[in-house]
Parts: C-alpha cells; structure tokens; sequence
C-alpha cells in the first residue's frame, strides 16, 4: 500500500487538472469537505470524461469504483483492480470509515516481486 496526496470535489477543474500534472499517473483519491472518500480521477479519466459544462471535479469524477479492506486476499484485490479503468483501488479502514492506504498495479507487483525472491 502506498499514500497518496487528496483533492476535493468542490475544486475547479483547471484546478484539478493543473494538480493532476504533478500527480502519480494512477490517480488520486477525492474527498468531499467531510473527508469522506467519494470519487477517483486520474489524468486520463479527466480529459476523456471531461464534459462542457462541467465546473468542479465531482462532475466528472469516477463516483463508482471498488474498495478493500486490509484482510482481504490479494486474488481478490487483484480481480476487483481488473474491474475498472483504474490503476488503484483505495484500502478501507475495516468499519469503512477512513482510507488507510491505496493498492496500486505497481505495489502489486512489488509484493509479488518481494514474495518470489524471499522463495529463492
């Protein structure tokens, strides 16, 4: 799991996108005031589901993704990452309340990577 930086939903698009510039190429996380998690945007999505009246990033941002817990088995994680057009899935505190961290396909194949050479 790796931290990642947060943007907020009231913000304006050009704000979001000149933040997305400096971002990692999987995404961000996007909360709402409340610190609530409520959406993904990554630069990609941004420009392909950017819509002419849209002012605010909660317009255009991902509100329907997956989410994991920490108990939950790689396999499992790995299927819901293949579910969806991006390349992270938040990690969930187990009531659901708080983000504890994000899965991205890189951590993923750190893992793999760390796992197969301590095999060896």
């Amino acid at each position: 799991m790796v931290a990642h930086e947060k943007i907020y939903s009231d913000l304006l698009i050009d704000d979001a996108k000149k933040i997305l510039d400096k971002a990692p190429a999987q995404g961000m996380l996007v909360f709402d005031r409340n610190e609530k998690l409520v959406g993904l945007v990554s630069k990609k999505y941004l420009s392909t589901h950017h819509k002419k009246n849209a002012r605010v990033l909660s317009d255009v941002m991902q509100k329907k993704f997956p989410t994991v817990i920490p108990q939950d088995f790689a396999f499992s994680v790995i299927q819901k990452m293949n579910s969806y057009p991006f390349d992270m899935i938040p990690v969930m505190s187990p009531d659901y309340e708080s983000v504890v961290g994000v899965v991205t396909n890189e951590s993923i194949l750190e893992s793999l990577r760390e796992n197969n050479s301590k095999s060896q």
